[in-house]
């Protein structure tokens, strides 16, 4: 399974690599802002994105939207410390498997296994 991170974060983006490898998942690619996201995206095809919302270049939900329009069946992950809900419940009627906010610890951690759990019995 390939997993697609795009996270402006530096930090971020290792800490969820050393958490995805821990869990046996070495097939991780990453990205630190929109562009380079679709553009890796469109290249790479992973099975599942960790999408963060807040990026350098662009708002993540353009990011989601992008994607969705190259790929319809696209497993998202949105990982962001953005609470309102109404851009939670946009995110969730663009189809996205969960949204987890930040920081990804104890409980969010387990969920986050188990939503790209979710992704790997769909294929």
């Amino acid at each position: 399974m390939k997993i697609l991170i795009i996270e402006d974060s530096e930090f971020e983006r290792k800490y969820l690599v050393d958490v995805l490898r821990e869990w046996g998942y070495e097939n991780v690619v990453e990205a630190e802002c929109g562009r380079e996201g679709i553009s890796k995206f469109v290249e790479e095809k992973p099975d599942v994105v960790l999408l963060d919302l807040r990026l350098p270049d662009m708002w993540g939900v353009d990011v989601l939207k992008e994607m969705k329009n190259i790929n319809k069946d696209v497993n998202v992950i949105v990982v962001s410390i953005v609470r309102d809900e109404q851009t939670i419940n946009e995110v969730r009627s663009l189809g996205v498997v969960d949204y987890i906010i930040k920081p990804v610890i104890d409980e969010n951690k387990t969920r986050l296994l188990e939503a790209i759990k979710s992704c790997e019995s769909e294929r």
